[in-house]
């Protein structure tokens, strides 16, 4: 049991870092095709089952049925397995947080080198490789490609920093306050399907759910709600309760937590039906298609981004702030070595994105002999 849920820390790891798939890892350590048949019992037999004596679960008979009835269908495994990925997930989102802050390239660096060498697991798997899988790999890595070019990250902070600047304008003094309300529920709904959508990638093995949410533009606020969390945690055993100061941003969190928490349970139930008939189907052009969805994505994880210096509204947790010389990165990649060397990057940060792609190489050739 201890061992399942240390696997579920492994694979939380993964899932809080962009451009590696949990997928992936579960799959190295042997668990993911039975976590996969895990959450498909979850379906309307299963409830049906559960909630067929209302008050079964006051009695020791009905409670040992219960027990029973997640037994058969392995879902202590999910359950232990599960634990341990959430368990990671709150305790490193806070380090994941100021790293991307404050080391951006050099974390790109060695996502890049992560993702790599984590495109040969689904590649390995192929039994056939011909132009049907070929068609399938390149046609996969042109739409992650396409949709890495589209979706421009600096467009999505300055869209968000008008529409901080209207509601700081909205107040009577027209003054920054913690009490102005920063998210709407046009806000909730696409954390809601970005969830789906990432916990579905999650599934994949080659796939990073984290990933998808950097395209979609929530990553960020993703994992700033979640290492929160810690906050309000500290602040409820101190004070017993959250500071008036705090309870706008406290109440956003556990908004955007909650829609997460619920556009993920939704997505893993549809896709992972959805992916089982799939690969059951037509492996290798399932193994084709994710192979050129790992490849595409190098684009978007390329460490040498340009950007722009421009003065922002941003959300923080004290409300809306204004940022003078804000750096927003964009989607245009450059070489640093042959365009826009010293404007861009330092000669000693370049060194380092170089010194973390090959760690990240290494630690999944590592996992690659391992699975082997």
């Amino acid at each position: 049991m201890l061992f399942d849920f240390l696997k579920g820390t492994i694979i939380g790891i993964a899932n809080i870092i962009p451009g590696v798939s949990g997928g992936t890892l579960a799959f190295i350590l042997g668990v993911y095709h039975r976590l996969i048949r895990a959450v498909n019992c979850i379906n309307a037999g299963f409830f049906i089952e559960f909630f067929s004596s209302p008050k079964h679960i006051f009695t020791k008979e009905g409670r040992s049925n219960i027990a029973a009835l997640l037994k058969k269908n392995d879902l202590f495994f999910l359950m232990r397995v599960g634990a341990g990925a959430v368990v990671s997930i709150m305790l490193l989102s806070g380090v994941m947080k100021k790293m991307l802050l404050d080391y951006r390239e050099p974390v790109y660096g060695l996502f890049l080198g992560l993702v790599i060498m984590s495109i040969l697991i689904p590649y390995r798997q192929m039994t056939r490789k011909k132009l049907p899988e070929l068609i399938m790999l390149v046609l996969a890595a042109l739409l992650t490609l396409f949709i890495s070019y589209s979706v421009n990250p600096s467009h999505k902070v300055l869209e968000n920093s008008k529409r901080y600047e209207q509601s700081v304008s909205d107040t009577p003094s027209g003054q920054i306050k913690n009490s102005i309300k920063i998210s709407n529920v046009r806000d909730y709904a696409v954390v809601f399907f970005s969830a789906a959508a990432a916990i579905s990638a999650m599934v994949l093995p080659g796939i990073s759910g984290s990933f998808v949410l950097i395209l979609l533009g929530q990553y960020f606020i993703i994992i700033s709600a979640v290492s929160n969390a810690g906050m309000y945690v500290k602040a409820l055993l101190v004070h017993k309760t959250i500071p008036p100061e705090m309870i706008n941003q406290f109440t956003g969190d556990i908004l955007i937590i909650v829609f997460f928490a619920i556009g993920c349970i939704i997505g893993i139930l549809l896709f992972c039906r959805l992916f089982e008939y799939v690969y059951a189907k037509f492996p290798n052009q399932t193994l084709a298609g994710l192979t050129g969805l790992v490849v595409g994505s190098c684009y978007a994880l390329w460490p040498f981004k340009t950007f722009i210096i421009q003065d922002v509204y941003i959300k923080t947790s004290g409300g809306i702030v204004f940022a003078e010389g804000y750096k927003i990165y964009t989607n245009q990649n450059f070489l640093p070595f042959i365009s826009g060397f010293s404007s861009n990057i330092s000669g000693i940060r370049s060194f380092a994105v170089l010194i973390m792609f090959c760690a990240g190489v290494a630690v999944m050739f590592l996992f690659s002999k391992v699975k082997n």
